[in-house]
């Protein structure tokens, strides 16, 4: 079994019912990671708690609602990484703190420093602690959530596993909340949109994400390689537990799958500002390793420009790759106007590139 392994500690584990970082729980945690770290697995913490801790030390509110929790933020980083230190340190573990933001993951180079500086720490012993910048993110540039940073982080630092603590068991059939008949799903094979109908939409009370987003970014990891445990981390030893397989819990199969650094950052930097939707001949093209020719294309969606990441869809909005397209939006969509008048001829003349080459595809 592989001993590199994410952790990723949401909003509603790590600030308790009361909005405020609850160190009792946090302690015990610690004291499960630092079990393992001794065992020899390598260990990185994605950790909400931010905003909440900065809520303790400051009565503040402003109608700028992103500026509010900047500065909670700002406040609050530093608290949680200090608490983070001292627990660590007397059980003899360095940790560090890595903060980044979606445009890291954006542009290649940044992508690059972190992922050598992550794994250089891990090979060293230490335990990177990593958060978004809440501080400087800009919103359309931000992670939808710290599960998204999570998924993205562990497919960067090529992860064994990643567990995401949250405060439900993991996937139900239903909201167990509401209805007394939800099954809680054990394992899932395959983490395609199907499983979206099982998630209720509801949002921690103190973070961003909901089960929605927790399916989709074990779905990201899953399908690159890594197992993912969705698992109660208010619950006795979850942890532990989630690495032997003695939880309740929802387990994600992993695909037997190998990318390189390259197609990494093709995955984790696509940007959901651009989509392009393909036909089912194109689809399975890429699938057998062909480029993206623009004869294949139905629709593009989004503000995107030559060189940007685009995500690959399908007729039913499925992502099955990622890519540099070649051409930008508005000449893509003369290519499509082009497609539905019939105008073939004119799409290969114009449009001789490949929308996206081979060599600069990761399908997922």
């Amino acid at each position: 079994m592989g001993k590199r392994i994410v952790v990723k500690i949401g909003s509603n584990v790590i600030s308790g019912k009361q909005g405020k970082i609850d160190r009792r729980l946090l302690r015990a945690l610690i004291g499960e990671l630092a079990a393992r770290k001794k065992r020899g697995y390598e260990i990185m913490i994605i950790t909400s708690g931010a905003v909440s801790s900065g809520r303790e030390v400051l009565k503040f509110s402003d109608k700028d609602k992103v500026l509010e929790r900047q500065v909670f933020a700002s406040l609050g980083q530093a608290r949680l990484v200090e608490f983070y230190s001292s627990l660590f340190q007397k059980q003899g573990i360095k940790v560090a703190q890595l903060l980044l933001t979606r445009e890291d993951f954006l542009e290649q180079r940044h992508f690059t420093n972190f992922q050598q500086a992550a794994k250089k720490l891990l090979s060293l012993g230490v335990i990177p602690i990593i958060n978004e910048n809440d501080a400087i993110a800009v919103a359309d540039k931000a992670f939808l959530n710290n599960d998204q940073l999570a998924a993205l982080s562990a497919v960067a630092v090529s992860a064994d596993r990643l567990i995401i603590l949250s405060n439900i068991d993991g996937l139900y059939t239903a909201d167990p909340t509401k209805d007394k008949s939800a099954e809680l799903i054990g394992e899932v094979t395959d983490a395609g949109k199907d499983l979206e109908k099982y998630c209720f939409k509801k949002k921690s009370t103190f973070g961003l994400g909901g089960m929605l987003e927790k399916v989709r970014a074990a779905g990201l990891a899953a399908n690159n390689g890594i197992k993912v445990v969705i698992v109660n981390g208010l619950a006795k030893n979850p942890i532990a537990n989630a690495l032997e397989g003695k939880v309740r819990g929802t387990v994600f199969v992993p695909k037997a799958k190998k990318i390189r650094d390259r197609q990494k950052w093709l995955l984790v930097g696509a940007s959901s500002r651009g989509k392009i939707m393909i036909d089912r001949g194109a689809a399975e093209a890429l699938r057998h390793g062909k480029s993206l020719l623009a004869v294949g294309i139905e629709e593009v969606y989004g503000d995107f420009d030559k060189r940007d990441i685009v995500e690959v869809v399908d007729g039913q909005g499925e992502t099955i790759a990622t890519g540099i397209s070649v051409y930008d939006c508005r000449e893509l969509a003369q290519a499509i106007a082009y497609k539905k008048s019939g105008k073939n001829s004119l799409i290969k003349k114009k449009f001789s590139r490949e929308v996206i080459h081979v060599d600069n595809l990761t399908v997922i």
